[in-house]
């Protein structure tokens, strides 16, 4: 029985946060960028191979929204490294 909760409490977290670490430790992939415009309403939509880590920055005075994303790079089919859109929002 003690080993059973000594098993529970001290290896099984290690063994958890170990998990969490590895994952952490591979690159967010944003393999595809969509825009999509529903009247003054823009959304973009990004294709990635698993949940994002992020941080919003706005300036409101600017009308300015800056996306910040932990651990990620790009991989777009074609290779390039950047999307263009016939926007004035986006930038």
């Amino acid at each position: 029985m003690n080993l059973l909760r000594f098993m529970i409490f001290f290896l099984l977290p290690g063994w958890i946060l170990s998990i969490q670490v590895a994952a952490q430790e591979s690159a967010l992939l944003i393999q595809s960028v969509e825009l999509i415009r529903r009247g003054k309403q823009v959304s973009i939509h990004l294709l990635t191979n698993g949940a994002p880590v992020y941080e919003v920055n706005e300036n409101l005075q600017a009308k300015t929204l800056v996306i910040k994303f932990q651990n990620a790079r790009l991989d777009f089919v074609d290779g390039r490294k950047e999307r263009l859109f016939n926007d004035e929002q986006i930038a």
